[in-house]
């Protein structure tokens, strides 16, 4: 290795440093260049990245200094584990490709790279948990997801009762469904307040979030909650945060209700008690836990 920028001391020292994995170039006309595969638990190719890097590629060409990673398999093939869209942009126009190869690198790894270059959707996530096949309720979500037309956060909301701390288990692999039926009766609950009642909202994560302290909630009655809004369902609107929709309920369920008969609803349970509770899918006497 030379450069005009180093001096003879400089170039002593980088020679007696360890070299910890080489970088190849591989021209069009090599083997090599057509011989790379996909990695079938990547996500799939996004035509409006590839125009972006291919764009960036031909104002400034530094692709060079962002080599593709490739595995070795058993049976003699080089996937891709990053650099996909890359690799798709430098093979369109012609040019060598630059990459070198990982042998410590696993499945689980690949999200956690390709989201370093590109950040992944939740989408991307699902897909990639489902192809690894190491965690079956992926699987299960992913059917519940396309069942019940709910998107990737909402449900998670419904599994944690918060989609930040459900996409964060949710990316790492560890996404657990503990309790699908009652998952499947709380989103089927949820549809009604939109099929009934045209709320827009019943997917939000904030209704969701309320809506969650209701149905652990063992003095609520759910019926009684839609009796309620079939005289009052011009209240159902659209609130800014989960205490807000609490209390929408509350408002809800105590029309023409006399002080003393009044429900109150909680606003402020404590996290492991509904997380608890949904695990379980059991309801709880909120008195017994609060007060």
């Amino acid at each position: 290795m030379s450069s005009l920028y180093l001096d003879d001391e400089q170039e002593f020292l980088l020679k007696n440093l360890e070299v910890s994995s080489k970088i190849y170039k591989v021209y069009p006309h090599d083997s090599l260049y057509t011989e790379l595969k996909r990695e079938f638990r990547n996500r799939d190719v996004n035509d409006t990245h590839v125009i972006r890097i291919k764009e960036n590629i031909k104002k400034n060409n530094l692709l060079h200094l962002q080599p593709i990673i490739v595995q070795a398999r058993e049976e003699g093939s080089l996937s891709i584990i990053d650099g996909q869209h890359r690799y798709v942009v430098r093979k369109k126009l012609g040019l060598p490709i630059f990459y070198y190869i990982d042998d410590v690198v696993t499945s689980r790894d690949i999200g956690a790279i390709n989201n370093i270059t590109q950040k992944w959707s939740p989408e991307n996530w699902l897909e990639h948990h489902v192809e690894i096949e190491e965690n079956k309720d992926y699987k299960i979500f992913q059917w519940f997801v396309q069942e019940y037309n709910f998107n990737i956060s909402a449900s998670l909301v419904l599994i944690y009762n918060s989609s930040s701390e459900g996409l964060r288990i949710f990316k790492k692999g560890n996404l657990k469904i503990k309790n699908l039926e009652d998952m499947k009766k709380k989103a089927e609950t949820l549809i009604s307040f939109y099929e009934d009642y045209g709320f827009e909202k019943y997917k939000h994560k904030t209704f969701i979030e309320a809506f969650n302290t209701l149905w652990i909630n063992k003095k609520v009655d759910i019926k009684k909650l839609f009796k309620q809004l079939d005289r009052s369902s011009e209240w159902l609107n659209q609130q800014a945060t989960k205490t807000q929709y609490i209390h929408l309920f509350q408002k809800i369920m105590n029309k023409g209700v006399s002080g003393k008969n009044a429900t109150i609803l909680p606003t402020h349970i404590p996290k492991e008690v509904i997380q608890d509770a949904m695990d379980k899918g059991k309801r709880i006497d909120m008195s017994k836990v609060l007060y």
